[in-house]
C-alpha cells in the first residue's frame, strides 16, 4: 500500500511545475540553473535526479561545475549542462557552482546555490503535508456522494429536461433518466451514481439528447401507467361506506 501511495504521490510531483533554483547571472558573470529531471524539489530542498545549467556567454569555451569547491564534471560543448543525482551524495546542505572559461581565456564564475539534499522519506513526507489535505478533501467528497444519498432514503423526483452541469444519464438497470452528480467519484468519464428510480450504483456515462428523450418518455409512460394512490379523504369515505354493511 505504501509503494503504491509513493507511486501516486510521484507521478503527482511531476504533474507541478517548479521551478528549479537559479543563481543571478552577474553582469560580468555566468549564471547557472538547477532544474529537475525526476524527483522532489520544493524551497531548496531537492531529491533525485537534477540537471546543471550554465548560461550568459556566447563565447564559452568549457565549464566546470562543482559540487562544495570539488568537481563535479566539465563540459567542454554547448549546451554546458550537466546531470547528477543526490542519491550519491551526503544528505545536507551543499554549496553548487559553475566555473566557466571563455575562448578569449577569460575566467567568469556563478554565484553559488545552496541547497538541501534530502532523503526519499522526508521528500515523500514533505509532498504528503502537500498532497494530503487535496487527497482527503477529494476521498470526503467521493464518500459523501455515496453514503448521502443512502442516508437520505427515499427516491428523488426526477425533473424532465433538468440535469446539470454534469449531464443526465440512463440508469443501465431500468433505463430511466436522471441527474448525474457533478461531485460524483468518475473515471473515464462515467461517474459512479446511484439510480434514484431503482436504487441501483452504477458507472454513468453522460447520455445524448436523443437517448434521455426516449428515456423520458419510458418514465412519462411508467407514471401515466400508475393509478394515484388515493389521498385521505377518499380513503375515509371508503371506510365509511365499508362499515355500512358490518354487522
Amino acid at each position: 500500500m505504501r509503494r503504491c501511495l509513493r507511486f501516486f504521490v510521484a507521478i503527482v510531483a511531476l504533474g507541478f511545475s517548479v521551478v528549479g533554483a537559479e543563481a543571478q547571472t552577474p553582469s560580468s558573470g555566468l549564471g547557472l540553473r538547477i532544474s529537475k529531471i525526476f524527483g522532489f524539489d520544493l524551497a531548496g530542498r531537492i531529491q533525485g535526479a537534477f540537471r546543471l545549467t550554465a548560461s550568459g556567454h556566447d563565447d564559452l569555451e568549457r565549464v566546470r561545475f562543482v559540487i562544495d569547491g570539488d568537481t563535479l564534471g566539465e563540459v567542454t560543448a554547448p549546451p554546458f549542462s550537466l546531470s547528477f543525482d543526490t542519491t550519491s551524495y551526503a544528505l545536507g546542505r551543499h554549496v553548487l557552482a559553475a566555473i566557466g572559461t571563455t575562448s578569449s581565456g577569460r575566467s567568469l564564475e556563478s554565484p553559488p546555490v545552496t541547497v538541501e539534499f534530502v532523503s526519499s522519506d522526508s521528500a515523500f513526507g514533505s509532498m504528503m503535508q502537500i498532497i494530503g489535505p487535496v487527497l482527503v478533501i477529494a476521498l470526503g467528497v467521493s464518500v459523501l456522494t455515496i453514503v448521502v444519498p443512502l442516508i437520505g432514503g427515499g427516491r428523488v423526483a426526477h425533473r424532465p429536461g433538468e440535469y446539470g452541469i454534469a449531464g443526465g444519464a440512463v440508469c443501465p438497470k431500468c433505463d430511466l433518466p436522471f441527474s448525474r452528480h457533478f461531485i460524483a467519484p468518475s473515471f473515464l468519464g462515467y461517474r459512479l451514481e446511484r439510480c434514484p428510480h431503482c436504487g441501483k450504483w452504477s458507472l454513468a456515462a453522460r447520455a445524448k439528447a436523443q437517448d434521455l428523450v426516449a428515456a423520458e418518455a419510458s418514465l412519462q409512460a411508467q407514471a401515466d401507467a400508475t393509478p394515484a394512490p388515493p389521498n385521505g379523504e377518499d380513503s375515509m369515505r371508503r371506510m365509511i361506506d365499508e362499515s355500512r354493511f358490518e354487522e
